[in-house]
Formats: C-alpha cells, structure tokens, sequence
C-alpha cells in the first residue's frame, strides 16, 4: 500500500479509534487469587516486565515460579527482533527464569514463521541482527544483508542492481542502521512493489534501567518513508503471534492472561486477542498514562509488578 504520509499512517492504523480493553482494577496480591482462579496461561512480556536493561525485577523468577508450582502455563513474548528463541533461553537462564524455546515468541520468530504461513519461497533482505537471520536460518529461507551490510559509497548505491531472488524485506531493531541499509531497502521496496515488506515491530521506544532508547519503530518508519510502503507488523499489537500461542495451548482465549508493561502493544495485543490483561507499572507506562484522558487502551488489571502474583 502506498500513502502519502506513510510513516505516521502505518503506525495509527494499530490504535483503537475508540475506547477498548477492561476496567483496570488495581490488582493487590492478596486479590490476585481471583486472576489466578480465572486464568490457565500466563504470556509473560520480557523487558519492563520481567527485567529493565539488565535488572531483573523484584518479585519475577518468583512469581514465575508460583505460577508453575500451581500448574499455570507460562510463555514468554518479546517484540525484540535482535535476539532468536534460543538467544532468549539463555538470557532468560542468566535472570534465573527457567524457559524452554517452546516457551518463547519474539519479533523475530514471528517473521520467519508469518513468511513460512504464507509459503514464501524467496530469498529476504534482512535489515536486522542475528535474531531475525537465525530464525529465518531455522526455518529454512535464505536472506542477504543483516549484520552483514557495511556502509557503501554513494557512487555504489547509484549503480545498485537488486537482487532478482528477493521477494522480501524484513526490518527489525538495528543498532548499526544506516543509509547504505535504507536505500537497498527502499531499492526493492520502492522499485519492486510486489516485493513484501515485513516488520518484527513498531515499537516507537526501548526501556533500559538509565535511558529510554529509540525502538525498532524509527527503523522501520525510516523505510516506511523512503519507500512510500506500509509494512505488515507481525510483532504485537499484530494476532499473527498470538494465534501461534492459541493453537499450542488449546486453551479458551479468555482463560490466557497478557502480562505487560506497554498500553499500545502488550495490553492492545490482549484486548484485541479477548484475552485478560494484566497492566504492570514497572516499565514504560505510569498510572497517571493509563487514566490520562487520551489514554483509550485500558487492562483489565493494573499493579506495580509481576511480585503481585507471588503468594503473600
């Protein structure tokens, strides 16, 4: 789709037009009993949630571990493209959270698996990091670019030939963005408009425990921009996630639980999939957001921290 101010549009057409979500009730751990009783799956987001930079927070491999101990299902979702399933079982590990690669669904999962669900058969132009390559590496598609893709001089980006096996690109978080990456990207994108332009996520910021950083979004918005084309977003808010976790639960939606620090992404992501949602203020979003008269995404539970859920 082509629009003339696409790097705002693509964006707004994940936000509700209207009010959504619950009544975001102040959940105190001696009332989290009734959401345990509620609920069977607990869909765990990973930073702000469960850590902030490399802080684990107060209370998560805790509360995790209750949750298991009472034979709650436990999975973990991550709009973070740099890192793979498997990079995640072992951060997780050195949090002190046990996880299996079963457990885990992050942005760059879903990029290999949404490209598989639709038998693409291409090779991918990857502007991302390793989590992006080796997923699509598991998954059997060939890629160029990622961290592979140095800087070239203007003369060589004038000349450049796209090459005729890519019929995706896929943009994800990149700490070593550049021109050289946006304009071989554009090259396909622009030029080429049957070929797919897949995003891991549109996350505008990442938290850390000093600084709130720039996230996956002004990549993907940069791209967005020069190339006049809306991406398919396959990380949250986006249902090609969440229908993964569904089918591998068989359980009712609305007996699964989203844990999340992000109104426009972990709750939304929730509420659009009829799942309960849990709101944590241990990240990104203040009470003073959640009841801000602009806010229209609201949970149907708010509390401080995932500790909530550690039995008093």
């Amino acid at each position: 789709r082509v629009h003339g101010d696409i790097s705002l549009t693509f964006m707004e057409d994940l936000m509700p037009s209207s009010r959504v979500g619950g009544q975001a009730e102040e959940l105190t751990s001696a009332g989290a009993e009734s959401l345990l009783a509620r609920c069977d799956a607990f869909i765990f987001d990973c930073d702000g949630v469960l850590w902030r930079g490399s802080d684990v927070i107060d209370g998560a491999p805790e509360a995790l571990q209750a949750l298991r101990r009472r034979g709650k299902r436990v999975f973990f979702v991550t709009n973070n493209s740099t890192k793979s399933r498997a990079d995640y079982v072992q951060k997780l590990a050195e949090k002190g959270i046990a996880a299996s690669k079963d457990e885990i669904l992050s942005a760059s999962y879903a990029v290999a698996m949404y490209l598989t669900s639709i038998g693409f058969r291409e090779s991918v132009y990857v502007v991302g990091h390793s989590g992006i390559t080796d997923e699509l590496d598991e998954a059997g598609i060939r890629w160029i670019g990622a961290e592979s893709e140095v800087p070239r001089p203007m003369s060589e980006l004038l000349s450049y030939v796209p090459d005729p096996s890519v019929g995706a690109v896929a943009v994800g978080g990149d700490l070593n963005y550049s021109y050289t990456k946006a304009a071989i990207a554009q090259q396909y994108l622009l030029n080429r408009p049957e070929t797919l332009f897949v995003a891991a996520n549109a996350d505008a910021t990442f938290p850390s425990e000093r600084n709130t950083l720039p996230g996956a979004g002004h990549v993907v918005a940069s791209i967005s921009t020069c190339s006049q084309r809306t991406p398919t977003i396959v990380g949250k808010p986006s249902q090609i996630m969440l229908d993964v976790v569904v089918a591998q639960l068989g359980l009712a939606r609305d007996r699964i639980c989203m844990v999340g620090d992000r109104l426009d992404t972990d709750i939304l992501f929730g509420v659009k999939g009829g799942l309960v949602t849990l709101l944590v203020l241990s990240g990104v979003v203040s009470s003073k957001d959640v009841h801000s008269p602009s806010n229209l995404i609201f949970p149907d539970y708010v509390a401080p921290s995932v500790a909530v859920l550690v039995p008093s």
